[in-house]
């Protein structure tokens, strides 16, 4: 890959796993605030409140992360499917994560 690839590849993965890390965690953290005050509010005690609201940030954060990680993917498909990543050695656009080049398949074979 040449360095403008490294970089953008490494740009717009990081700024998926960013973007969707705050995207899941914020829907977690609604979804949860929601069930707390809609379902268990009315008829719960304060004290019945305590694990679900305990538990809210350890599913926002797994939820953040899965998000992040589901975004960086689909980023790093959307950068191949466009051919901005190329062959470091030929220059050749790459079509997948882990594709190999011709010029590598060629070199391998010999």
């Amino acid at each position: 890959m040449h360095h403008g690839d490294t970089r953008r590849m490494a740009v717009g993965r990081l700024s998926a796993l960013g973007a969707g890390f705050v995207l899941g965690f914020a829907s977690a953290v609604l979804l949860f605030t929601y069930l707390i005050v809609v379902l268990m509010l009315p008829e719960a005690s304060w004290w019945k409140l305590i694990p679900m609201v305990l538990a809210a940030p350890v599913f926002a954060f797994l939820a953040g992360g899965f998000g992040g990680v589901a975004l960086a993917g689909m980023v790093d498909a959307y950068q191949f499917r466009k051919g901005w990543i190329h062959c470091a050695t030929c220059g050749d656009r790459l079509t997948r994560i882990g594709a190999k080049c011709s010029c590598h398949r060629e070199s391998a074979q010999r």
